[in-house]
């Protein structure tokens, strides 16, 4: 693994910042010789030392007391820690003032972590958290001892989680769309479509509507709003049944006379019409 200058925390443990996860690169740790020459338990114990190094109160740094480094090891024994120890411990560095070990690269994950939580610290006081900042900011100066982090910088898992939830967010508040639903029971012409078909000129509703609800049934049709599939079955002519200037069909068929009742106005509307072709016929 790289190799880096060892750095002198406190004298003693701080509560300095804590990442809320450890990254763990196996195919580092499997892949060095001098991890596949430990034996089995001595592998066990040098990866507990390196998550408890993470997780410690002065972060990535263990003690250097034998007792606390058992512990620490989840070491079987006394005597298995003393006869795996060397070769675990010779995987870390000591500090400059002895009290702490430390590894490498675990000291350059943290401080890679530790600059990237210091620039969303930074980020949040630019909008307005100036409150979340300045305890953030507190944190970092605790921990102003350890190593200075690099230039450059990596997306973290929790950058992409958060990303991940407020994309979710938004979906969210978006205004649903109605649901599409099967053909209501009954359903038939209403005032609302006969209106609108008397002001289009459309005519013979009863036998567009009987094919539109053979078509809807034959092929499991389902709509939002009913009645303006309708009418998009009548003004696209669905049936078949538009008349040509000859009187005819498509098939050559008299078009039929309107067949559904008519209210008032309708009627007068429609008694007027004929009247005024009658009058134009015999001039």
């Amino acid at each position: 693994m790289p190799e880096q200058t060892s750095s002198t925390p406190s004298a003693g443990p701080q509560e300095c910042w804590k990442p809320p996860f450890m990254p763990w690169f196996e195919g580092d740790f499997c892949g060095s010789f001098n991890v596949r020459k430990m034996k089995p338990l001595a592998r066990l114990m040098y990866r507990s030392l390196l998550a408890q190094g993470w997780h410690s109160d002065n972060p990535p740094y263990i003690p250097t007391n034998e007792a606390d480094l058992m512990l620490m090891a989840d070491a079987p024994s006394p005597e298995q820690w003393a006869e795996h120890k060397d070769t675990i411990l010779g995987r870390f560095k000591q500090t400059d003032d002895g009290q702490w070990l430390f590894h490498p690269k675990a000291v350059r994950e943290y401080t890679r972590a530790l600059h990237e939580h210091h620039r969303k610290v930074e980020a949040g006081a630019k909008g307005g958290k100036q409150a979340s900042g300045s305890r953030a900011k507190a944190e970092l100066e605790q921990c102003s001892s350890k190593p200075q982090a690099p230039t450059t910088t990596t997306t973290t898992t929790a950058t992409t989680t958060a990303t991940t939830e407020i994309k979710n967010s938004s979906s969210l508040s978006r205004k649903k769309k109605s649901p599409k639903t099967l053909l209501p029971e009954n359903f038939g012409i209403s005032d609302a479509v006969r209106k609108w078909a008397l002001t289009k000129s459309y005519n013979r509703l009863e036998e567009h509507l009987e094919h539109f609800i053979g078509d809807v049934k034959a092929h499991g049709r389902t709509y939002v709003d009913w009645d303006q599939a309708f009418q998009n079955a009548i003004r696209e002519d669905w049936a078949k049944l538009r008349t040509s200037h000859n009187g005819r069909g498509q098939n050559g068929a008299v078009a039929k006379p309107m067949d559904y009742a008519l209210s008032a106005d309708e009627a007068a509307r429609r008694d007027g019409l004929l009247a005024a072709r009658t009058a134009g016929a015999r001039n």
